[in-house]
Protein backbone atom coordinates (compact mmCIF):
# COMPACT_ATOMS: atom_id res chain seq x y z
CA UNK A 1 0.00 0.00 0.00
CA UNK A 2 0.97 3.64 0.22
CA UNK A 3 1.85 3.58 3.93
CA UNK A 4 5.35 3.63 5.34
CA UNK A 5 7.18 0.33 4.99
CA UNK A 6 9.76 0.78 7.72
CA UNK A 7 9.58 2.60 11.03
CA UNK A 8 12.76 3.76 12.73
CA UNK A 9 12.96 5.56 16.07
CA UNK A 10 16.23 7.08 17.29
CA UNK A 11 16.16 8.81 20.69
CA UNK A 12 18.75 10.32 23.00
CA UNK A 13 21.66 9.56 20.69
CA UNK A 14 24.80 11.69 20.40
CA UNK A 15 26.81 11.90 17.19
CA UNK A 16 30.09 13.76 17.59
CA UNK A 17 32.42 14.93 14.81
CA UNK A 18 30.90 12.95 11.93
CA UNK A 19 32.99 14.25 9.04
CA UNK A 20 30.56 13.50 6.24
CA UNK A 21 27.10 12.35 7.42
CA UNK A 22 25.70 11.60 10.88
CA UNK A 23 22.52 9.72 9.87
CA UNK A 24 21.46 8.92 6.30
CA UNK A 25 17.97 7.70 5.34
CA UNK A 26 17.50 6.57 1.75
CA UNK A 27 14.79 3.91 2.03
CA UNK A 28 11.71 4.65 -0.01
CA UNK A 29 8.65 5.32 2.15
CA UNK A 30 10.54 4.73 5.39
CA UNK A 31 9.27 6.69 8.41
CA UNK A 32 11.93 7.93 10.78
CA UNK A 33 11.64 9.68 14.15
CA UNK A 34 14.75 11.36 15.58
CA UNK A 35 14.06 12.75 19.05
CA UNK A 36 16.17 14.40 21.76
CA UNK A 37 19.41 13.76 19.87
CA UNK A 38 22.61 15.78 19.74
CA UNK A 39 24.72 16.22 16.62
CA UNK A 40 27.99 18.00 17.29
CA UNK A 41 30.49 19.27 14.71
CA UNK A 42 29.00 17.13 11.92
CA UNK A 43 29.66 17.98 8.26
CA UNK A 44 26.07 16.90 7.50
CA UNK A 45 23.85 15.98 10.44
CA UNK A 46 20.93 14.20 8.73
CA UNK A 47 20.37 13.20 5.10
CA UNK A 48 16.82 12.29 4.14
CA UNK A 49 15.86 11.29 0.59
CA UNK A 50 13.87 8.93 -1.66
CA UNK A 51 10.37 9.80 -0.41
CA UNK A 52 11.13 8.94 3.21
CA UNK A 53 9.39 10.77 6.06
CA UNK A 54 11.41 12.32 8.88
CA UNK A 55 10.12 13.65 12.18
CA UNK A 56 12.94 15.55 13.93
CA UNK A 57 12.10 16.70 17.45
CA UNK A 58 13.87 18.34 20.37
CA UNK A 59 17.35 17.92 18.93
CA UNK A 60 20.47 20.09 18.69
CA UNK A 61 22.41 20.06 15.42
CA UNK A 62 25.79 21.80 15.42
CA UNK A 63 27.99 21.97 12.34
CA UNK A 64 31.66 22.57 11.70
CA UNK A 65 31.08 25.96 10.08
CA UNK A 66 31.64 25.97 6.35
CA UNK A 67 32.69 22.81 4.51
CA UNK A 68 32.53 19.05 4.76
CA UNK A 69 35.79 17.23 4.01
CA UNK A 70 34.71 16.46 0.44
CA UNK A 71 34.13 20.17 -0.18
CA UNK A 72 30.32 20.13 0.09
CA UNK A 73 28.56 22.79 2.15
CA UNK A 74 28.33 22.05 5.86
CA UNK A 75 24.61 21.32 6.36
CA UNK A 76 22.46 20.39 9.35
CA UNK A 77 19.59 18.67 7.50
CA UNK A 78 19.31 17.74 3.81
CA UNK A 79 15.89 16.86 2.37
CA UNK A 80 15.65 15.65 -1.24
CA UNK A 81 14.03 13.38 -3.83
CA UNK A 82 10.50 13.84 -2.54
CA UNK A 83 11.27 13.31 1.15
CA UNK A 84 9.14 15.02 3.79
CA UNK A 85 10.64 16.47 6.95
CA UNK A 86 8.76 17.83 9.94
CA UNK A 87 11.07 19.64 12.36
CA UNK A 88 10.03 21.01 15.76
CA UNK A 89 11.78 22.31 18.89
CA UNK A 90 15.25 21.99 17.36
CA UNK A 91 18.30 24.26 17.28
CA UNK A 92 20.73 24.44 14.34
CA UNK A 93 24.04 26.23 14.91
CA UNK A 94 27.26 26.89 12.97
CA UNK A 95 26.47 25.59 9.49
CA UNK A 96 26.87 26.93 6.00
CA UNK A 97 23.27 25.91 5.20
CA UNK A 98 21.33 24.80 8.26
CA UNK A 99 18.60 23.12 6.17
CA UNK A 100 18.81 22.45 2.42
CA UNK A 101 15.80 21.10 0.53
CA UNK A 102 15.49 20.31 -3.16
CA UNK A 103 13.75 18.14 -5.80
CA UNK A 104 10.06 18.02 -6.73
CA UNK A 105 7.75 16.84 -3.96
CA UNK A 106 10.19 17.50 -1.12
CA UNK A 107 8.64 19.32 1.84
CA UNK A 108 9.78 20.95 5.06
CA UNK A 109 7.29 21.76 7.82
CA UNK A 110 7.61 22.47 11.52
CA UNK A 111 7.45 24.93 14.39
CA UNK A 112 9.45 26.45 17.24
CA UNK A 113 12.99 26.02 15.91
CA UNK A 114 16.07 28.25 16.00
CA UNK A 115 18.77 28.65 13.36
CA UNK A 116 21.82 30.52 14.61
CA UNK A 117 25.21 31.56 13.23
CA UNK A 118 24.72 30.32 9.69
CA UNK A 119 27.36 31.46 7.19
CA UNK A 120 25.03 30.90 4.25
CA UNK A 121 21.24 30.57 4.22
CA UNK A 122 19.39 29.23 7.26
CA UNK A 123 16.84 27.46 5.06
CA UNK A 124 17.73 26.99 1.38
CA UNK A 125 14.92 25.61 -0.83
CA UNK A 126 15.44 24.98 -4.53
CA UNK A 127 13.24 23.60 -7.28
CA UNK A 128 9.70 23.35 -8.63
CA UNK A 129 7.17 21.75 -6.25
CA UNK A 130 9.47 22.18 -3.27
CA UNK A 131 7.35 23.42 -0.39
CA UNK A 132 8.34 24.95 2.96
CA UNK A 133 5.83 25.81 5.73
CA UNK A 134 7.27 27.07 9.02
CA UNK A 135 5.73 28.59 12.14
CA UNK A 136 7.51 30.42 14.97
CA UNK A 137 11.09 29.89 13.80
CA UNK A 138 13.91 32.20 14.89
CA UNK A 139 16.74 33.01 12.49
CA UNK A 140 19.73 34.86 13.95
CA UNK A 141 23.03 35.80 12.34
CA UNK A 142 22.21 34.06 9.04
CA UNK A 143 23.65 35.03 5.67
CA UNK A 144 26.98 35.96 7.17
CA UNK A 145 28.89 35.23 3.98
CA UNK A 146 28.27 36.19 0.37
CA UNK A 147 28.93 33.39 -2.10
CA UNK A 148 30.03 33.82 -5.70
CA UNK A 149 27.04 34.52 -7.99
CA UNK A 150 24.52 34.37 -5.14
CA UNK A 151 23.63 36.05 -1.91
CA UNK A 152 22.54 34.29 1.25
CA UNK A 153 19.71 34.99 3.68
CA UNK A 154 17.73 33.69 6.62
CA UNK A 155 15.40 31.93 4.19
CA UNK A 156 16.32 31.57 0.50
CA UNK A 157 13.93 30.08 -2.06
CA UNK A 158 14.95 29.67 -5.68
CA UNK A 159 14.05 28.00 -8.98
CA UNK A 160 10.30 27.74 -8.37
CA UNK A 161 10.31 26.74 -4.69
CA UNK A 162 7.61 28.09 -2.38
CA UNK A 163 7.79 29.04 1.31
CA UNK A 164 5.06 30.10 3.75
CA UNK A 165 6.30 31.55 7.03
CA UNK A 166 4.10 32.37 10.03
CA UNK A 167 5.31 34.37 13.03
CA UNK A 168 9.00 33.97 12.27
CA UNK A 169 11.70 36.23 13.71
CA UNK A 170 14.85 37.38 11.94
CA UNK A 171 17.70 38.94 13.92
CA UNK A 172 20.94 40.35 12.53
CA UNK A 173 20.72 38.68 9.12
CA UNK A 174 23.66 40.26 7.35
CA UNK A 175 22.59 40.24 3.69
CA UNK A 176 18.81 39.87 3.89
CA UNK A 177 16.26 38.12 6.10
CA UNK A 178 14.37 36.71 3.10
CA UNK A 179 15.40 36.08 -0.48
CA UNK A 180 13.48 34.76 -3.49
CA UNK A 181 14.99 34.25 -6.94
CA UNK A 182 14.10 32.58 -10.25
CA UNK A 183 10.30 32.33 -9.96
CA UNK A 184 10.30 31.29 -6.31
CA UNK A 185 7.75 32.61 -3.80
CA UNK A 186 7.84 33.60 -0.14
CA UNK A 187 4.64 34.41 1.75
CA UNK A 188 5.21 35.61 5.30
CA UNK A 189 2.76 36.77 7.98
CA UNK A 190 3.47 38.49 11.30
CA UNK A 191 7.23 38.44 10.78
CA UNK A 192 9.59 40.31 13.10
CA UNK A 193 12.81 41.81 11.73
CA UNK A 194 15.52 43.06 14.09
CA UNK A 195 18.75 44.67 12.83
CA UNK A 196 18.68 42.92 9.44
CA UNK A 197 20.48 44.53 6.50
CA UNK A 198 17.30 44.12 4.42
CA UNK A 199 13.95 42.49 4.99
CA UNK A 200 13.53 40.95 1.57
CA UNK A 201 15.48 40.59 -1.66
CA UNK A 202 13.63 39.45 -4.77
CA UNK A 203 15.13 38.70 -8.18
CA UNK A 204 13.48 37.38 -11.29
Amino acid sequence: GSGAHLQHVITGTQLIKCGEVGIKFMQERAAVTVKDCKFEKCGLGIWCSEASKLSLQGSTITGNSERRPRSEDCTGLFVGEGAQADVSDCTFTNHFKAIAIRDAGSTLTGKDCAIESCLGSGVYARGEKVNVRLRSWNFSKCGEKKVSNSTTAGVTVTCGACATLEECRFVECKTSALQSTHNATIVHNNSVFVSCAQQELAFE
